[in-house]
C-alpha cells in the first residue's frame, strides 16, 4: 500500500481574533472598537463585558499611530459550566451515580463520565452516548452567539472507539487493494464515518463514500483503478 505523506492589523474595522466565548477587535478608538464588536456579535452593550487591551496612540506627526484593541465577551456565555451541569442533570434523572471531569481542547469541551456499570449510557454501538452528546450540545449552546462543540465520553469509550475504527479502516483498505473490489462497512454515525474517510484519505489507490440514509448510512471503500 502506498500511503500519502501525511490581514495586517489595520484599523478601523478589524476583527483580530474570534474564539470560544470572546472576540478581539481593533478600532480608531475604544468606542469605535466596541461598536464593531457589538455588530459582529449582534449584541447590545448591556450584554457584553469589555476589556481594553491597548489604548489608541496618536504617534509622532501622525506616523506610527495605533488604534484601540479590545476583548469583548458575552455575559452568561460559560459553555463549559453549562455543559457540565446539563450532564449532571441528565445523570440525576436517570438515577446514575458517576464522576464527571472536563477539559478543553482547541474550541472543544471534552466531558468524561466515569463510574461503575455505565454501559447503559453508551448503548449499542454508542447510540445512547451519541444521543446524550447531541442533547448536551443543544442545551450548552442555547442562546450562545459563539458556539462550542461538546464531546461527551464514558470511561474513554470514544477514544478507544476511534482507535478501533482506524484499525478497521486500515485493514479494509488492505483488503480492497488486494481484491480490487469495493467493501461496505456496517452503519456508523457521522463522526465514525469521518474517521474512516480520514484514514482512507491517507492511502493511494482507494477512495471512500457514504451510502444510504438514516441509521443505515455507512461507508463504502473502493479501489480507484
Amino acid at each position: 500500500m502506498i500511503r500519502r505523506p501525511p490581514r495586517s492589523t489595520l484599523f478601523p474595522y478589524t476583527t483580530l481574533f474570534r474564539s470560544r466565548d470572546f472576540i478581539e477587535v481593533e478600532g480608531n478608538d475604544v468606542d469605535d472598537a466596541i461598536t464593531i464588536a457589538l455588530e459582529k456579535l449582534g449584541a447590545s452593550k448591556d450584554d457584553v463585558d469589555v476589556e481594553v487591551l491597548d489604548k489608541p496612540t496618536k504617534g509622532l506627526l501622525g506616523l506610527g499611530a495605533k488604534g484601540a484593541k479590545i476583548r469583548v465577551s458575552l455575559k452568561g456565555q460559560d459553555s463549559v459550566a453549562d455543559a457540565e451541569e446539563l450532564v449532571k442533570d441528565i445523570l440525576s434523572l436517570m438515577n446514575i451515580e458517576a464522576e464527571i471531569s472536563q477539559e478543553e481542547a482547541d474550541d472543544n469541551i471534552l466531558i468524561n463520565i466515569s463510574g461503575d456499570n455505565l454501559g447503559l449510557l453508551i448503548g449499542r454501538h454508542g447510540n445512547t452516548l451519541d444521543a446524550l452528546q447531541y442533547l448536551v450540545n443543544i442545551g450548552a449552546n442555547k442562546n450562545k452567539t459563539i458556539r462550542r462543540r461538546v464531546i461527551v465520553d464514558v470511561e474513554g469509550y470514544r477514544r478507544q472507539r476511534i482507535t478501533d475504527i482506524k484499525s478497521l479502516a486500515a485493514r479494509i483498505v488492505g483488503k480492497v487493494l488486494a481484491r480490487q473490489s469495493e467493501i461496505e462497512l456496517r452503519p456508523m454515525n457521522a463522526f465514525e464515518r469521518k474517521v474512516v474517510h480520514d484514514v482512507v484519505g491517507e492511502y493511494e489507490g482507494v477512495t471512500s463514500a457514504s451510502a444510504d440514509e438514516g441509521q443505515e448510512r455507512h461507508v463504502v471503500i473502493s479501489p480507484t483503478t
